[in-house]
């Protein structure tokens, strides 16, 4: 069994995701308090999109190997 607890953030975002900052957060003195969101360069879990965006390259990789794809079931190899 393979623990994919990390796999979500490894792999990088297809489109644009932004995230908004609590109020009350303080970076230090080297950040401006102007900045109020922040743009996400990799997947996060809990995103709708996210299992998709993740599958992608994990479906292209197990290819590769020369798995095939169940025709019943699309999460089996």
């Amino acid at each position: 069994m393979v623990d994919f607890g990390l796999a979500y953030p490894q792999v990088d975002v297809e489109s644009k995701i932004y995230i908004m900052l609590p109020h009350r957060i303080n970076f230090g003195a080297n950040i401006s308090r102007a900045i109020r969101f922040l743009k996400s360069i990799k997947n996060i879990y809990g995103l709708k999109q996210a299992g998709c965006v993740w599958n992608k390259p994990l479906h292209c990789g197990l290819i590769q190997l020369r798995f095939k794809q169940s025709k019943h079931d699309s999460c089996i190899y």
